[in-house]
């Protein structure tokens, strides 16, 4: 792929807070996610990748509505989020690039202007 090719492709920027039954064992982490590329990227993707890894083996992950089926989770969204909604909450951000940081304080301001709004 080219590199104008890779940096037209759509990533998204993900946080991921451990749920309170994994706060002691797991930690913080970030990452950047492709679905057009099924591709993680960041400091602990091979981790998450492990995590993914091992509910592609099961093929389900159970929830609270039922067993979800598990065949593509790097490339389908609510896979994904099925799979690390299990350990972690889950928060998305769209980002032009891999590696490149939510510009929250943007998203701040916007979000006091809507306030004011309302």
């Amino acid at each position: 792929m080219s590199e104008l090719d890779y940096e037209s492709v759509i990533w998204i920027y993900i946080e991921l807070l451990p749920l309170p039954d994994y706060s002691c064992s797991l930690s913080k982490r970030h990452l950047w996610w492709s679905p057009d590329l099924g591709e993680i990227c960041g400091e602990h993707a091979k981790e998450i990748q492990q995590i993914i890894q091992k509910q592609i083996d099961k093929g389900s992950v159970k929830n609270a509505q039922g067993t979800f089926e598990i065949t593509d989770p790097l490339r389908k969204s609510t896979e994904l989020a099925s799979v690390l909604g299990q350990f972690y909450w889950v928060l998305p951000v769209p980002v032009s690039t891999a590696y490149e940081f939510p510009n929250f304080e943007s998203v701040s301001s916007q979000d006091k202007v809507f306030n004011s709004l309302h």
